[in-house]
């Protein structure tokens, strides 16, 4: 027995805006237009970069001036261990005042020994005064050499802590300057954002208004086939067939 065949339809759908809704986005177009013909957005006027502050300006000068003068401190320190190094203080220190004393006590007893003797003026008695004096001064001179050459080397050790606090004083300048600059700029960034944000106002609510208005599908297209039944043949159309002749009866 031959199988049933059938009839196939293929339908294809558009989907669209409906009619009512058409004058609205055709407004939004022209909108979209006149704004693609404006000039603009314009770019933020003002600076985008604040200025330095105050304290970050004498912050900084401070830093160009020590590092190309030094510090006093240092610099005498490094005078003083120069002066060390060529023998400068190798004579020691000036000691007239003590020496002057010295000799007021050690003279007249010289002279009364060697004039007991007979032999004042001698060349015994010159000699014995120089050595007279010599070894009472002697203690004091080194005393005092030494006592001086232990407080400069003293102050020279300490002479780097010295200088490197005024770079403590100058990086908390610097500090209270960056706090003051980074404040600066947050205000200046906050100014370019809020100018940003009014030059394309008006095309960010365009946009969203006709993203409420453009539907989901619209503009899509569907196909589909459909396929009815043959009823020419086959047990259909015998059936079909013999309801025919019995109502022809």
């Amino acid at each position: 027995m031959p199988s049933g065949g059938g009839n196939t339809t293929t339908t294809t759908q558009a989907s669209g805006p409906p009619a009512w809704l058409q004058p609205y986005l055709r407004q939004g177009a022209d909108q979209d237009w006149n704004l693609y013909n404006t000039p603009g957005p314009g770019y933020y006027p003002g600076s985008t970069v604040a200025n330095p502050s105050t304290a970050t300006q004498a912050g900084n000068q401070a830093a160009v001036a020590r590092g190309l003068n030094g510090n006093a401190a240092q610099n005498a320190g490094t005078g003083y261990l120069t002066d060390v190094l060529n023998g400068k203080y190798l004579g020691g220190q000036n000691l007239d005042p003590v020496h002057k004393s010295i000799a007021a006590s050690v003279i007249p007893n010289v002279n009364a020994q060697f004039s007991l003797g007979g032999r004042y003026g001698s060349p015994e008695h010159a000699g014995s005064m120089t050595t007279a004096l010599a070894n009472a001064e002697a203690p004091y001179d080194y005393g005092n050499y030494q006592t001086e050459r232990a407080d400069q080397q003293s102050a020279a050790g300490m002479a780097p802590s010295y200088a490197s606090q005024d770079w403590q004083d100058i990086a908390g300048l610097q500090s209270a300057g960056q706090q003051q600059d980074q404040l600066a700029q947050n205000q200046v960034d906050a100014n370019q954002q809020r100018w940003d944000y009014n030059q394309n106002l008006g095309q960010n609510k365009l946009q969203q208004y006709m993203q409420l208005l453009m539907g989901p599908n619209w503009g899509n297209t569907t196909s589909g086939t459909t396929t009815s039944p043959d009823n020419s043949g086959g047990i259909p159309g015998m059936i079909g067939g013999l309801l025919g002749g019995l109502l022809h009866l």
